[in-house]
């Protein structure tokens, strides 16, 4: 039970617009817009490229699936924090529910790097580093398609495993 409201609590603060000091009733309206205007959503999906287990042998394609939903925000022009939240899917069907929060720095037009932490919340809390590089481009219509490269270790049972990653995704800047 105590998981079923920390999720709901929490999807409830991804989904929830963010609330500013500036946003005081007859504050600067450019103030106003210039916040909003940093905002921005995502979706993308990701999959598992190879996996090596704690003590294991490499194994290829995990037959996975994560669709993922995010929210963010430019804190400068080369620096956004995000935080995403969805399911992943095996070939045996439901396999997981996390959250990814996350710090990215745009140090290009057309390229970042993330650094990025996976907490799975359901069947079992845990906790992954999952950096990662990327390419987007940016639309005049406000979408940016996005490739991103990762790899990726659950640290939080004391047995580090390792693997790499892809997401294909969708960003768009409100």
């Amino acid at each position: 039970m105590k998981k079923l409201i920390f999720l709901a609590v929490a999807i409830a603060l991804v989904l929830s617009p963010p609330t500013f000091a500036e946003d005081k009733p007859g504050g600067d309206s450019d103030d106003q817009e210039s916040i909003q205007s940093r905002i921005f959503g995502t979706f993308l999906l990701s999959t598992t490229l190879a996996y090596k287990p704690n003590g294991g042998d490499f194994d290829g394609p995990q037959k996975d699936i994560t669709a993922m939903v995010g929210v963010g925000y430019l804190l400068t022009e080369e620096l956004a924090i995000e935080l995403d939240l969805g399911p992943t899917f095996s070939e045996d069907g439901y396999f997981a529910f996390a959250f990814v929060p996350g710090v990215l720095w745009l140090f290009h037009a057309n390229v970042y790097v993330a650094a990025r932490f996976i907490i799975p919340v359901d069947p079992e809390i845990n906790l992954a580093l999952f950096p990662g590089i990327g390419a987007a481009l940016p639309l005049d219509c406000g979408l940016t398609p996005f490739v991103e490269a990762h790899v990726l270790s659950f640290i939080g049972r004391g047995e580090p495993d390792f693997g790499m990653a892809i997401d294909l995704g969708v960003t768009y800047l409100f």
